[in-house]
């Protein structure tokens, strides 16, 4: 996966990542804060969240503060994040190795932490 860029700069892909395509007013995204903190605390999973709402905005000030999440969640453009999402929904999980996608859960197939951390 390459050409991705977040308004903080670039996105680190290197090494094994698990990016989350979410916003903060999807549903499942919410519900799924918790356990994917509980990945990064517990297990030592290295997630980034991305999304395309501004982090300044009361959106995501609000999903913050609620959820506080123990991963960043970065703000890539609408473009790259359409390319991401295309017809498929949020939230959509990947696990990545270096940049390469090697798995990609859908919003309705949320893995468990053996599946995600390539265990399975």
């Amino acid at each position: 996966m390459t050409g991705l860029s977040a308004r903080s700069g670039s996105v680190d892909l290197n090494g094994e990542t698990v990016i989350v395509v979410m916003t903060p007013s999807c549903t499942r995204c919410k519900r799924a804060m918790p356990r994917l903190s509980k990945m990064v605390e517990s297990h030592g999973i290295r997630i980034v969240g991305l999304t395309y709402f501004d982090q300044d905005g009361d959106a995501m000030k609000v999903l913050k503060d609620a959820y506080m999440p123990s991963f960043p969640i970065e703000t890539v453009s609408k473009k790259d994040f359409m390319r991401l999402t295309w017809g498929r929904g949020v939230p959509r999980l990947a696990r990545l190795r270096d940049g390469v996608v090697e798995q990609v859960w859908e919003a309705h197939a949320f893995p468990g932490v053996k599946e995600i951390s390539g265990e399975s």
